[in-house]
């Protein structure tokens, strides 16, 4: 991250191969990673129990992650898109939202991300890098290898994960709802972010790109 104004701890990272049927072999893979994430400078005016400010956290971390990714400079063609297919998920006590990133030049990856706050000024973030083993764009792909038993997969997990609130957590959570006065939720649905882009220091103020920005 060019930006270093993320900080993460990996919790726990999976691989899963699929392969066709006999002689067939290899068809595509699950990239899976676990991990909690925080801005690197402290912000106590941030608080990501409240639906906004997730929102906001989101937008911070995939720009800083994947925003600053061109793969045309001088058309300023960014590398990936996202948010797309924007979720809410309703099965937890907290705000939380499931989105892919997508390569759009290469078409070489689908990223799956789930967010969850986990307390004022961290996220739980849960990553599915996921991909079929052949040539093409993504109509082609699909066509050739049908994604399904990955997303299946990939679905599965996410609709198992549940949170359960330390009392502490369920308090700053009470506050929240409060103070939203009863509409704790995130948006229905978040349009592409307009990348490529960059990411000040704080780690959610947006920047316009700016190739040579973070060189020393």
């Amino acid at each position: 991250m060019p930006s270093g104004s993320w900080e993460e701890a990996v919790i726990c990272s999976r691989n899963w191969a699929f392969y066709g049927p006999w002689f067939t072999g290899y068809m595509g893979d699950i990239s899976f990673s676990m991990d909690v994430v925080s801005t690197e400078k402290a912000n106590p005016k941030v608080n990501f129990l409240y639906p906004v400010a997730l929102e906001s956290a989101i937008q911070g971390f995939l720009t800083a992650y994947h925003g600053h990714e061109v793969y045309d400079e001088d058309k300023l063609t960014p590398y990936l898109k996202g948010p797309l297919n924007w979720t809410p998920l309703k099965q937890l006590p907290v705000p939380a939202v499931q989105l892919d990133v997508e390569e759009v030049s290469t078409y070489g990856r689908h990223l799956r991300y789930v967010f969850i706050p986990v307390s004022r000024d961290r996220l739980l973030t849960i990553q599915f890098d996921y991909g079929q083993s052949c040539a093409g764009n993504w109509k082609d792909k699909d066509a050739k290898i049908s994604p399904k038993p990955m997303l299946d997969l990939i679905q599965n997990i996410i609709s198992s994960i549940r949170l359960t609130p330390s009392p502490e957590l369920q308090t700053e959570i009470d506050h929240a709802k409060e103070a939203c006065t009863g509409d704790y939720s995130v948006s229905p649905e978040c349009q592409p972010f307009k990348w490529p882009a960059d990411v000040d220091k704080d780690g959610l103020t947006i920047l316009e790109y700016r190739k040579d920005r973070y060189k020393n």
